[in-house]
């Protein structure tokens, strides 16, 4: 067997990322990532079932249909982050089975291949919209960097990793009340690191000084 290089696993880790956040996005629960090998596939996630109690073919109201655009939306993220992060490491097959389960997903809810093809375009445009957001892709990488590390996440380790990437960001861009008001408060249970610090025994100047940083899917002093 051909032995994986960096590259490699950093394609397949931002492809699973992307799953992931955008199933976050979508409020759809999370129960793991992985980027172990897995038969075909260079790795995958699992989320809690979306379908269970619906049925497209049958429910035709709005809820099945928000359902469905949620699940191809998940579906198409993989391939567009892979592509975002480093677009020579994407080949056609590495999203064959996820482009597929969207399209026939979409077959189930609409009545010509006209309107499938600009159904399918417009979800895909609404997919690379959300992952060029600033704040969703920084919650891409710091999923990917996190799986690059451990390979394998479960749900909460997941989201801690995307709420620790968007609070340090949000760290970043305050000022120095802002950021004082943060500790202790919800910033204080989501970045340990800021607890530590102490704040309130530091001056504005060191305080306007710190500068967070993701590292393996944790906040931590850059």
């Amino acid at each position: 067997m051909k032995k994986r290089t960096r590259l490699h696993d950093e394609a397949v880790a931002y492809h699973e990322a992307g799953h992931a956040v955008i199933a976050w996005h979508e409020g759809i629960g999370l129960r793991s990532a992985s980027i172990i090998p897995v038969g075909t596939t260079g790795g995958r996630i699992i989320h809690y079932p979306m379908f269970q109690t619906i049925n497209p073919e049958v429910d035709t109201g709005r809820r099945s249909r928000d359902r469905v655009e949620k699940s191809v939306r998940i579906s198409l993220a993989g391939s567009i982050a892979q592509r975002k992060f480093n677009s020579r490491t994407y080949r056609r097959f590495h999203d064959e089975e996820d482009l597929q389960y969207a399209v026939d997903l979409l077959a189930r809810i609409v009545g010509s291949d006209e309107a499938l093809n600009a159904y399918f375009k417009l979800l895909y445009i609404q997919t690379r919209d959300i992952l060029n957001n600033p704040d969703t892709w920084a919650a891409v990488e710091s999923v990917a960097a996190a799986l690059l590390h451990y390979r394998v996440l479960r749900g909460p380790e997941i989201k801690t990793a995307i709420q620790q990437s968007w609070d340090a960001r949000k760290f970043n861009e305050t000022d120095v009340s802002t950021r004082r008001q943060m500790v202790g408060g919800r910033f204080g249970w989501q970045l340990p690191v800021l607890a530590d610090l102490h704040l309130e025994n530091m001056s504005d100047q060191e305080v306007a000084s710190i500068t967070l940083k993701i590292r393996d899917g944790t906040a931590v002093l850059a």
